[in-house]
């Protein structure tokens, strides 16, 4: 048995027999950036229809993404509220960083430890990794140094003045690097069809109104980050909708178990 549930503009389809769904768009959303929530869902609605295939497990499952996933797009917009001070001051360019969050893309710090007298076990150019010699060090492919040994470094001669330096201290040194990732906010809205239905949408926020809220931090970090003008009071339409969005995913973790 099939069931069709929309949701925000698409139309998802869930095979009862297997939970496996299927994304179809149903057109492409438009609205301005700074459309509130109610605009950018439109007429769309959800329709939640009952799900009577046996019952569904409740035992947590490391085979189900949606498990690791809501709470990490909860940890990801929790650390946007934290640091919003910072976005704001830096308006279009805060909200910019917003967008790469909300965008599918995550850039994370991470520090690799070099053994004192070993190789970097890595190649830079224009501080970005392009070769990796040595995998087990945790280097990727396309990390940007950012520091070495707690040095900031911003051109690629003053990353090899300090790798220079480190490699011939005899001491073990770190080299900070930006990595990107996909965000867990990549497919959330499948994770949270997934979610409702596994636990039959009992006592959770109004998923219509979740998936709303996401469609709509995504354009209005889009808009405020592609004009300075608009971006104070777009900020604030943004910050709202996050604020909002925090204790709804926070109640459907804590329904997870």
């Amino acid at each position: 048995m099939v069931m069709f549930i929309t949701v925000v503009g698409a139309l998802w389809s869930i095979d009862s027999c297997t939970s496996k769904t299927a994304f179809v768009p149903a057109g492409v959303m438009s609205s301005r950036a700074s459309a509130s929530r109610r605009s950018l869902i439109g007429s769309a609605g959800l329709v939640l229809m009952p799900f009577t295939a046996g019952a569904a497990p409740t035992a947590r499952d490391p085979s189900e993404p949606w498990r690791v996933q809501i709470p990490q797009t909860l940890e990801a917009l929790r650390d946007i509220q934290s640091r919003w001070p910072e976005f704001e001051r830096l308006g279009a360019k805060g909200a910019g960083n917003i967008r790469k969050v909300l965008d599918f893309t995550l850039v994370q710090d991470i520090d690799i430890t070099v053994p004192a007298g070993q190789p970097v076990g890595a190649s830079f150019s224009n501080r970005r990794v392009y070769s990796v010699k040595n995998q087990a060090m945790g280097w990727n492919n396309r990390d940007l140094a950012l520091a070495v040994g707690g040095i900031a470094v911003s051109t690629q001669e003053a990353l090899e003045k300090q790798l220079q330096k480190a490699t011939t201290s005899g001491q073990p040194f770190t080299v900070t690097v930006a990595r990107r990732r996909e965000s867990p906010i990549d497919g959330i809205e499948e994770d949270l069809v997934q979610a409702y239905i596994k636990m039959d949408g009992r006592d959770l926020p109004d998923i219509d109104e979740v998936i709303g809220r996401l469609q709509a931090a995504r354009m209005l970090s889009f808009g405020a980050s592609s004009s300075a003008r608009a971006s104070g009071e777009v900020l604030t339409e943004l910050r709202t909708e996050i604020d909002e969005l925090i204790p709804d995913l926070a109640q459907i973790v804590r329904a997870m178990g």
